[in-house]
């Protein structure tokens, strides 16, 4: 009811409210565009009223970025850092008011694992996985937590690395085929094959019309997969709606072509079309909302 719907409102306000004063996590479900929901961690910065709405600004973990939330989109939030227990807010009281149905886990969700680190450690542990996204990432939100000259140094210096490693990890894949092998195994397909074709979708003379594969794609970029008997691969794919998912479906769909380029075959011709037109379709309608990695050249 009204009432109801109203304490919650202000337990939430008051929980972001603790995360913006404390520096501590915050962990919620968020509501995207496309309705899909989708996990966050952040670092709450401030709360205020764009245009006539609620919204939290807060450093996003996943991301590395600044984000902005609508605080109606919120739900399921609670603070995840070590200092829980000191918070205002009731965690239980919350948590049974809220998630009446659902009652609130963080178990799974990593918090501070370097709290217990110096900085002199924290560097040298950077330095020794200085390729390491995930472990630089932990490290890098540690720092977060930190104000002394020493420790500002060092964030500059992983979050420019990290910065460097997505480029280089999300660099968008090409269609344009190298000179060498005709051929390449098609254990390097397997799961990407597997995934397209377990939603129907196939390319050349005998495919799909361009609407099919299309609806296909958008499927798989923007809802839950269907289930597979390789949950670790799924999980590869990231979440619904998101860079690191589109950009799982075009390096797919540029390896068939680039693959299919080097047998030189003319019977590919068509498929090879195919794939080249959904790519820009990709590109269209999704990418040019992203700018964390480069869009294929064919």
């Amino acid at each position: 009811d009204v009432m109801l719907s109203q304490k919650i409102e202000k337990r939430l306000v008051e929980l972001l409210e603790w995360g913006i004063q404390s520096s501590q996590k915050v962990q919620f479900d968020y509501e995207s565009y496309f309705l899909e929901k989708k996990r966050h961690i952040v670092t709450p910065i401030q709360l205020q009223n764009i245009n006539e709405a609620l919204c939290l600004e807060a450093y996003c973990h996943r991301s590395n970025s600044k984000k902005t939330f609508l605080v109606e989109r919120i739900s399921k939030a609670a603070i995840v850092s070590p200092k829980k227990a000191d918070s205002p807010v009731s965690h239980s009281k919350y948590t049974e008011e809220i998630h009446l149905d659902s009652p609130s886990n963080s178990s799974g969700i990593s918090e501070r694992a370097y709290i217990g680190f110096s900085t002199a450690r924290l560097e040298e542990t950077a330095n020794s996985n200085w390729n390491s996204i995930s472990i630089l990432e932990d490290i890098y939100s540690e720092l977060k937590f930190r104000s002394r000259k020493k420790a500002s140094k060092l964030s500059e210096r992983v979050l420019q690395r990290l910065t460097q490693l997505r480029n280089e990890h999300s660099a968008w894949p090409s269609t344009a085929a190298s000179k060498g092998a005709q051929t390449l195994s098609s254990k390097l397909f397997k799961h990407e094959k597997g995934l397209l074709k377990h939603y129907g979708y196939t390319v050349g003379i005998h495919g799909l019309e361009q609407s099919e594969r299309l609806e296909i794609l958008d499927s798989i970029f923007l809802r839950p997969l269907m289930p597979m008997d390789n949950g670790e691969y799924l999980s590869d794919w990231d979440e619904p709606g998101t860079a690191e998912r589109l950009q799982k479906l075009a390096e797919s769909i540029a390896a068939f072509a680039r693959n299919a380029k080097r047998r030189n075959n003319s019977n590919l011709h068509k498929a090879i079309q195919d794939w080249e037109t959904d790519l820009a379709y990709l590109k269209k309608t999704y990418y040019d909302s992203y700018s964390s990695f480069k869009w294929p050249h064919t």
